[in-house]
């Protein structure tokens, strides 16, 4: 068995629709980042994999990315978090 690492940005935020540079400003993903954030799970399944740890930042659009895929697959994970 060999590791694999899947590296996942958030999806589109409230304020990339408004085409305003978020950075550390905490804001929300938009509908079209939740849709992203299903494709990424979709995908995810399709290649069978299974994560045995996960990691994301502090901002919650990246945890509601994670959590939504998490989710979608029906993994119990839980996750760390770090800046």
């Amino acid at each position: 068995m060999s590791n694999q690492l899947i590296l996942i940005r958030h999806g589109k935020s409230v304020w990339n629709k408004k085409n305003i540079f978020t950075g550390w400003v905490d804001v929300d993903l938009d509908s079209e980042g939740t849709s992203e954030a299903l494709k990424a799970a979709d995908l995810i399944s399709k290649v069978n994999l299974k994560p045995t740890a996960a990691f994301t930042s502090y901002l919650k659009r990246a945890i509601k990315t994670l959590t939504t895929i998490l989710q979608q697959n029906q993994m119990d994970l839980k996750f760390n978090t770090a800046w």
